[in-house]
């Protein structure tokens, strides 16, 4: 007499449960991966941006102030001493993605730009801001100096 063999009905279930976990793990990390680099990426673009903007206003550029507009969605760089949306000083606009948020405005006198003297490319409104996902999973704390010297953590 033949004798049959095979899974029974749990040991299927344990195998099916085992291979859920196994990947839905995988999906929640790929996930965390992609918002760390987009992250990073935001980071790197908003620093940039900044360090640029800087840069223009101690080279003397256009003889005037250069600043960046900060919101929890991205910033907007923009020339003069105070941001006027529809004026054509508006230069560049960035908008994180939607895992990025900056949920720290923290500068000097309150406000959201950060304004960059024209020759010295320092600023009064120093501080820190905070670049972090949502949900958190990392972020990055970026602070200015007096001096206009970027940094970030």
């Amino acid at each position: 007499m033949k004798t049959l063999r095979g899974y029974t009905f749990i040991e299927v279930i344990i195998i099916v449960a085992i291979m859920a976990t196994t990947i839905g793990l995988v999906i929640a990390w790929t996930l965390s991966s992609l918002d760390r680099a987009k992250l990073q990426a935001s980071n790197e673009e908003l620093i940039s941006s900044m360090r640029e903007v800087q840069s223009e206003a101690r080279n003397g550029e256009d003889s005037s102030a250069h600043g960046v507009r900060l919101t929890s969605e991205g910033f907007t760089s923009f020339i003069g001493n105070s941001f006027d949306a529809s004026a054509p000083s508006t230069r560049q606009t960035f908008t994180f993605p939607s895992s990025v948020h900056l949920t720290s405005i923290a500068l000097n006198g309150g406000g959201i730009d950060l304004i960059f003297y024209a020759n010295t490319g320092e600023t009064a409104q120093y501080g820190n801001l905070i670049l972090d996902t949502i949900p958190p999973l990392e972020s990055f704390a970026i602070s200015i100096s007096p001096l206009g010297l970027i940094d970030w953590q």
